[in-house]
């Protein structure tokens, strides 16, 4: 175990986990589970721009309890505000207008997205129409501003995400100027005055065609290190468990840029963070990987319509949206309402016995904390491991039947 301490004065200890609440339900589970003290080994929340309008005074980061209490409670872990702008420039309708709703973004960006969207350009032309009229409307300094008033313990850089390859070379060069933009802020301007209690934190959104092509590597390398930050995190568009090949190439990304901050920074890599991830996640423990960061309660593996019978009808699949439970044994997600009786011994489950028993109204915060206590045990188990950490994952993914995961574990494992 290794133990990270930030400016800020809080710490996290390798393997990590932080949570992203991203629903009311997500923050009445996180502090229900922690009125239990059953919140002891997940070190940190993560909230995504687009949510944090919705969350904030729930969460408390901004507010003094009345009494302190002598432990490390919600309001005591990391915080970070994620600026997201991948979900600007590439979510869902309903999630850019939740980023447009915190007032931080030039007003004709909003008008420029909704004539492209409605345009009759190509996919390409519509990519390359949004990097030519809305990148360089895109401005760092506010989106900082509300990280640092929301009393969020990094700055996280503000970055456009890097999902295509229609002119790669211009986007990086984009992508690096905003990054740089950040240090440059918290060197010369106002905000200087964060430099020495806030670290900063570079995030970075990329497709699988751009990582799992290693020629892109150092240009990744570069981009990722460009402004000296204190740490370092990938989010994957839409990450693929059973994607092989590009799994594979994702977790060398991780050890080759691991062994290349070490060169580049005298032996002081910048410690990684693998973004909105599940169970795939506990592989990047053994490829250099500090800290994950999962959704609460269910996959991030969100679904998408796909066309039923080829390209010539348009009759769109249906797709099961009913809850889903994470097993603990199996570490899969099974339809919750047939888990009679439900195989844990967590809390809740204790208590309720089986699905039938859970009023369907309470099952959104019932499965929320069942999950919060489980991945806590699951990382205390971890941490606490007397053997070696690939060892100890290779038995629990193999107990599980999830032999997926364990083709995915170095038989060199990068440990920090």
């Amino acid at each position: 175990m290794t133990v990270f301490s930030l400016k800020s004065g809080k710490t996290y200890t390798s393997p990590s986990l932080f949570v992203n609440p991203q629903t009311n339900d997500d923050v009445k589970a996180l502090w229900a589970i922690d009125a239990r003290n059953k919140l002891t080994n997940i070190d940190g929340i993560y909230v995504a721009l687009s949510d944090y309008k919705q969350l904030s005074t729930k969460l408390g980061f901004s507010t003094k309890p009345l009494f302190t209490e002598n432990r490390i409670t919600v309001r005591d872990k990391i915080f970070f505000v994620d600026p997201s702008l991948d979900k600007l420039l590439g979510g869902t309708e309903e999630v850019k207008q939740k980023m447009f709703a915190t007032g931080k973004f030039d007003r004709r960006i909003q008008k420029t997205m909704k004539d492209i969207k409605f345009s009759n350009l190509t996919t390409s032309e519509k990519s390359l129409r949004i990097m030519d009229e809305v990148y360089p409307r895109l401005q760092v300094r506010p989106l900082i501003e509300i990280q640092t008033n929301a009393n969020a313990d990094v700055i996280i850089a503000p970055c456009i995400s890097l999902t295509s390859k229609t002119k790669m070379v211009e986007r990086f060069t984009i992508a690096q100027q905003m990054l740089q933009d950040a240090r440059i802020l918290l060197e010369t301007s106002s905000l200087k005055r964060y430099k020495e209690i806030k670290d900063l934190m570079n995030i970075v959104t990329f497709s699988r065609s751009i990582i799992s092509d290693e020629r892109n590597f150092h240009r990744i390398f570069d981009l990722l290190l460009c402004n000296n930050p204190n740490f370092v995190g990938i989010k994957i568009d839409r990450i693929v468990e059973s994607d092989t090949i590009a799994q594979i190439t994702l977790f060398k990304f991780f050890r080759q840029f691991y062994e290349y901050a070490k060169h580049k920074t005298g032996n002081k890599p910048p410690p990684i963070h693998f973004i909105n991830v599940n169970e795939l996640g506990y592989v990047g423990y053994c490829n250099a990987v500090s800290n994950i960061v999962c959704p609460i309660g269910h996959s991030p593996s969100y679904f998408f319509s796909r066309k039923k019978g080829g390209s010539t009808t348009t009759t769109p699949v249906e797709i099961d949206t009913s809850m889903k439970y994470y097993h603990p044994i199996n570490m899969d997600y099974p339809k919750f309402k047939l888990q009679n009786p439900f195989p844990c011994a967590c809390t809740d489950c204790k208590i309720r016995q089986s699905a039938d028993y859970v009023p369907y109204k309470e099952r959104p915060l019932h499965n929320r904390k069942h999950w919060l206590e489980v991945k806590d045990e699951e990382i205390r188990e971890f941490r606490e491991t007397p053997i070696r950490l690939d060892i100890a994952l290779r038995d629990k993914f193999a107990r599980a039947n999830r032999t997926q995961l364990i083709a995915y574990l170095p038989t060199d494992p990068v440990l920090v």
